[in-house]
């Protein structure tokens, strides 16, 4: 891959796509909530629109991050960080994350096969980048809540925090309550032993929330608060919705079935061309699947279909995409 064309077809798109998105709801996500005029989650976008948009943003960056530790072509970089300047100007926290995540799958990757380096400095290295995106994605927090980077008051009200180390700084309380409080809820609705089972809702927790929404909407599941430990902190699982609506039994068939599809997809890819940053999305979906619901949530879910498309559809992979 060290003679390629970067066809930037896809970025435009991308960027034309938000630019609209940006004028339909009539803000920029990112200046609105740094100012106060608008809270995190208000910024909706285009309806399916929006869901396309930022599943292509991940999937596009992690190709293009493959591509560029690959070749270490300036252009492939560059478009890197506008997928990257997309998500931030939409205030996508999450899907920031999720593509760092990626980005240090692929990186580990690359380093390990070429065997040069010594595993631990690396290791070392990817905690250290990891503790500083933590530090700042509780200070992005902090200004989508309405205050101060530095103010934390905000987290540990909501989030019903009444000790912390002294010696920790405030911003981490955010990655702690993230982490936490996903597999906290699923223990709590776990606890009251719901027996019951909808054959209908389970299946629809590993269907994409945009499609199911069209073509089974009765079997679209709503988040109860009753269920929750803190009412305001609602994050979950991506074992929630299975065990709501089919107790231990839905969270087994939904584990089965997400294993199924990513043993498929990796048998698909094997010694496929370009496969590395496919693997890298789908250990994400797997990983993140623990405290966030990738297989049905409009942010992630149609991830597998795009991987699909991108190579089963080879003209649109020659024209789109990058041509060794």
């Amino acid at each position: 891959m060290k003679n390629i064309k970067y066809h930037k077809t896809p970025t435009i798109l991308l960027v034309i796509g938000t630019v609209i998105e940006f004028i339909y709801s009539k803000q920029l996500p990112l200046i609105s909530i740094i100012k106060g005029t608008s809270e995190y989650g208000d910024f909706t976008g285009i309806p399916l629109l929006h869901g396309i948009i930022i599943n292509f943003t991940i999937f596009y960056s992690a190709y293009l991050f493959y591509v560029y530790i690959e070749t270490r072509n300036k252009e492939v970089g560059y478009g890197v960080v506008i997928q990257f300047i997309i998500l931030l100007l939409m205030f996508q926290k999450g899907a920031m994350i999720i593509c760092l995540f990626i980005f240090g799958n692929l990186l580990f990757a690359k380093i390990r096969y070429q065997g040069k380096t010594a595993i631990g400095p690396v290791i070392l290295g990817m905690v250290l980048v990891g503790i500083v995106v933590l530090f700042l994605n509780g200070v992005l927090a902090n200004i989508r809540s309405g205050v101060a980077w530095s103010d934390d008051s905000y987290i540990f009200r909501v989030a019903l925090i009444k000790k912390w180390p002294a010696f920790v700084p405030g911003q981490f309380a955010w990655a702690y309550s993230y982490i936490t409080t996903p597999l906290g809820n699923l223990n709590n609705l776990i606890r009251m032993s719901l027996d019951n089972i909808n054959v209908s809702q389970v299946i629809g927790t590993v269907i994409p929330i945009m499609i199911l929404k069209v073509v089974a909407p009765n079997s679209v599941i709503s988040l109860d608060n009753s269920t929750l430990m803190v009412e305001s902190m609602n994050a979950s699982s991506g074992f929630y919705n299975p065990a709501y609506v089919g107790g231990i039994r839905g969270i087994v068939f939904f584990y089965v079935i997400t294993m199924i599809i990513i043993m498929v997809f990796g048998l698909w890819l094997y010694k496929k061309n370009e496969a590395s940053p496919m693997y890298g999305i789908f250990s994400m979906m797997i990983v993140f699947c623990f405290f966030y619901d990738t297989f049905n949530t409009s942010v992630t879910s149609l991830l597998p279909l795009i991987v699909w498309l991108y190579f089963v559809f080879k003209r649109a992979k020659s024209v789109f995409i990058i041509r060794s």
